[in-house]
């Protein structure tokens, strides 16, 4: 090593870093090496890229493996979901006054009744249709969950399917001429029994129908496990109930 102070070459660790020409003491720098001549610092910059190496390896790891459980995950949803879509659903048939099993409830249909215009003031129906009233009651744990949900319903006849009446819009524009209370899709949450009613238009000479409820399943209930067909004949006698 060379002494800072007055210049003379001397071993570092034999004289313990004191300059034996002039006494002073001498502090040996990191990465510092004595080859017989000029220090060389290279263990800082050899640190530091290996660091660089390491952490651009791990990323590259970590992407990797997060990259792979991605498109496996999407890979499995997507064979899960062409499953189902090849997958004819269950029909399942039923009589009126029958309870049978539902998704996480039990459903009868105790009634279907059509709803009669009075002279002077109900609102007309669509020329050429009628109203339809199917009065539903079930029973459930009473739980909030997808399970204890109904579907939109719809009927068959003539050939055609036609969906249920919007509650909404029943309320809105027949809502002050019939008192009923509607069965909501979520009747059985929070209540153990319920009942109420659901509507449809149809046209103005068909005596009977298939209504059908629609049993799902998977988050959301898209998929269609099962139709259950219920087999209905009209009576006209609901007005002002």
């Amino acid at each position: 090593m060379k002494c800072f102070q007055c210049g003379k070459r001397f071993d570092y660790r034999k004289n313990s870093g004191i300059c034996p020409r002039c006494g002073s003491f001498n502090w040996k720098e990191q990465g510092e090496k004595e080859t017989g001549g000029a220090a060389t610092d290279t263990g800082g910059k050899g640190t530091t890229a290996f660091l660089i190496f390491s952490i651009a390896v791990f990323l590259i790891s970590a992407f990797g493996v997060t990259a792979f459980s991605v498109l496996y995950e999407e890979k499995v949803e997507k064979e899960f979901k062409q499953e189902i879509l090849e997958t004819e659903a269950e029909r399942k048939e039923h009589v009126m006054g029958e309870a049978f099993s539902f998704q996480d409830m039990q459903l009868t249909v105790e009634e279907v009744r059509i709803l009669e215009e009075e002279q002077g003031g109900t609102p007309k129906c669509p020329e050429g249709m009628k109203l339809a009233a199917v009065r539903l009651s079930g029973e459930s744990d009473g739980k909030r969950t997808d399970g204890n949900r109904l579907s939109d319903a719809y009927v068959q006849y003539g050939g055609g399917s036609y969906r249920q009446m919007e509650n909404g819009r029943f309320e809105t524009v027949y809502g002050s001429w019939y008192s009923l209370h509607l069965f909501d899709s979520c009747e059985l949450w929070d209540q153990r029994e319920g009942e109420g009613w659901i509507v449809f238009l149809v046209d103005k000479d068909t005596e009977e129908f298939t209504l059908c409820l629609e049993e799902r399943a998977d988050v959301n209930l898209v998929v269609i496990r099962a139709v259950h067909a219920i087999p209905v004949w009209l009576e006209e006698d609901l007005a002002d109930e």
